[in-house]
């Protein structure tokens, strides 16, 4: 853990105390934050290799570069405030440091990124001359990249107060494809972004097929954009039922994205796209403005399910759009259910608390997705106001033995003593809703009782039940 002693000492360190290769001496390439290089001593380095290079030096060394991004700082300035925020960035930077060789350089190129350079200069002449090859240059910088890691993710301690934070990496090597530092910030940042995508904490080094995912990525990101422009979504309603006595309680509005050019989109592989860019906001006004409209025209015992995403709620006016839009709409609050996961709940938790509570006391129901998959749900369900927790299909599937039983019945359990309604999701078989039945289980939707319907379709299946009934 990190010394208030260190902090102060790291904030008097001058580039030019360092080793003779890492000197600067120039303020023009120093970081005016962190005392480390900056962007334009990058430019400079690369201006060095091609010289190299081009003159074939037999002590040209082969560089690798490592970028790396601080993982939750920005929650650090959020509610800690920017100077501390600075001050971490400070003891990043003197960590980073303590790590590089003579030969290595480490730069600031702004907010939380730092770059790493392997073998960015020559060694002196005490040291070694030797050619390395790429791939050598490669294996070296990830046993860097994992030392950084560890080594930036240990506790920082300022004005007596602990701060975690983590770090993510991307390395990329000097190669035939990669002859420039653009070039290799570019290969750095596609694995950066990999190595995010499967986790954070973690390294990743660059490989083609980096480039050709990010190249589809991108052209997703268009035809989504395109898609919300267009209007090609749709919402399908999946029915619930109640387990008592098999009466329709109300349906799950589901997005459904067919694109004419791709055909049927996954949620899974749209949604998380359209958070990434900031247009969840404007398709989660969309399915809530539908769903709420279709709502309108049911009987007015049932209600309808929106699932809202973490990133909403990151929105300050998300309670005011949902209770202008069902004031717009005419919906009565008491015939909206808001479904959101825990992962919702892990950001911010105090101010997620207050909009919950807010819609909650308007009448709107709270609902728990994907129950039993999380760290803390338990903790959760004492501290936000939710009427119904959703059992996950996951646990419904399984093969019936005593441990799935067990499982599935605590969760009915803590529902019971909660005084919260559970409701199973992907009911597929008659053994499996007798089953849910059986153990008190309040309501189901799944295959089982029907496949989400088109809006059109929802008046049939009503009438349907009606007369089965």
């Amino acid at each position: 853990m990190e010394s208030n002693e260190m902090d102060v000492e790291h904030r008097s360190y001058n580039l030019n105390t360092a080793g003779c290769n890492r000197s600067i001496g120039d303020e023009l390439f120093a970081d005016y934050l962190t005392a480390l290089g900056n962007r334009r001593l990058l430019d400079k380095l690369d201006s060095e290799w091609q010289s190299r290079r081009d003159g074939a030096q037999d002590s040209m060394i082969a560089p690798a570069l490592i970028l790396i991004d601080l993982d939750r700082f920005k929650h650090v300035n959020d509610t800690l405030g920017h100077p501390v925020g600075d001050q971490v960035l400070q003891l990043v930077a003197a960590r980073i440091e303590n790590v590089l060789r003579e030969e290595d350089v480490a730069i600031r190129l702004g907010g939380d990124e730092f770059v790493v350079v392997l073998g960015a200069r020559p060694a002196s002449s005490a040291c070694i001359r030797r050619k390395v090859h790429a791939n050598d240059a490669i294996a070296a910088a990830e046993c860097v990249a994992e030392r950084l890691i560890g080594l930036l993710t240990k506790p920082y301690l300022i004005d007596s107060q602990q701060i975690n934070i983590g770090a993510s990496a991307g390395i990329a090597g000097f190669s035939d494809e990669a002859t420039s530092v653009d070039v290799m910030l570019r290969h750095a940042d596609l694995a950066l972004y990999a190595a995010k995508q499967n986790g954070k904490g973690r390294h990743q080094v660059f490989d083609p097929s980096l480039e050709a995912r990010a190249q589809a990525r991108r052209q997703l990101e268009i035809d989504l954009r395109r898609a919300i422009r267009l209007e090609e979504f749709a919402v399908v309603y999946q029915p619930q039922i109640a387990l008592e006595n098999k009466a329709l309680t109300g349906f799950e509005a589901l997005l459904r994205w067919v694109s004419p050019e791709r055909g049927p989109i996954s949620p899974d592989q749209f949604i998380p796209l359209a958070e990434e860019i900031g247009e969840i906001h404007a398709i989660g006004r969309w399915v809530l403005r539908e769903a709420c409209h279709e709502a309108l025209l049911w009987p007015e015992s049932l209600r309808v399910s929106v699932n809202v995403s973490p990133i909403q709620l990151d929105d300050g006016g998300f309670v005011e759009t949902v209770l202008d839009t069902l004031a717009e709409v005419g919906l009565p609050p008491t015939r909206l259910e808001i479904e959101l996961t825990e992962g919702a709940l892990m950001k911010n938790t105090t101010a997620v608390r207050r909009q919950l509570e807010a819609l909650h006391d308007h009448g709107i129901d709270i609902a728990m997705d994907d129950f039993g998959t999380g760290y803390s749900s338990l903790s959760y369900l004492h501290e936000f106001p939710f009427s119904r927790i959703k059992i996950d299909q996951s646990f419904v599937r399984r093969e019936r033995d005593a441990t799935t039983e067990a499982l599935v019945g605590a969760i009915i359990g803590i529902g019971k003593s909660l005084g919260i309604q559970t409701l199973a999701e992907g009911v597929e078989t008659e053994e499996q809703l007798q089953a849910l039945q059986l153990q008190g289980c309040t309501s189901a939707q799944g295959y089982l009782i029907s496949h989400p319907l088109a809006a059109d379709a929802v008046d049939a299946f009503i009438s349907k039940l009606r007369r089965a009934a």
